[in-house]
């Protein structure tokens, strides 16, 4: 698995990962959760129109009132396999900052999103080191829940500069 990270970047370590609101949803039976801070809003699923030569996991790109957003399936992106298309199917609209613009936005397309919760900094631990050739890049944290452990993702990362900054 490539890096998405520049030289200079880290990957986040639990005790930069902020207690707050986040945002969480289902990918492959598993929960995952971003930043409410970093979310735009949620759309249900819509047309994709397909992009030639850019990577496997974007799917395209969304006319959102008149701002042209590309699309990434993080189902492919996490290599967990396509997003199955449902009525369940939405996309997280996501904003992040590059070096050279503020504010871009991008679209995640989940499975289906769950609820916005609450998470204390007692309830995050950094992930497991699950030792050579295991990349945890996308992974902000690991928060602890009643109903489980939520995987917290590093928007950064999965979008990263040669993701979509080259590409669009």
């Amino acid at each position: 698995m490539s890096t998405d990270l520049l030289p200079s970047e880290t990957k986040p370590t639990a005790s930069s990962v902020s207690e707050g609101k986040y945002l969480t949803f289902n990918l492959a039976d598993e929960t995952y959760g971003v930043g409410v801070l970093e979310v735009r809003e949620i759309i249900r699923h819509q047309v994709i129109t397909p992009v030639a030569k850019v990577p496997h996991y974007i799917r395209g790109i969304i006319n959102l009132r008149g701002k042209i957003i590309p699309v990434i399936d993080l189902g492919l992106r996490f290599g967990l396999g396509a997003i199955e298309e449902t009525n369940q199917t939405c996309i997280i609209v996501v904003q992040y900052n590059t070096k050279n613009q503020p504010d871009r936005l991008a679209g995640l397309m989940v499975k289906g999103v769950r609820e916005v919760t609450q998470i204390s900094s007692d309830d995050i631990e950094q992930a497991p080191d699950f030792g050579d050739g295991v990349s945890l890049q996308f992974v902000k944290g690991m928060a602890k829940g009643k109903s489980g452990v939520c995987t917290l993702l590093h928007i950064q990362s999965i979008i990263g500069p040669s993701t979509l900054e080259s590409t669009f």
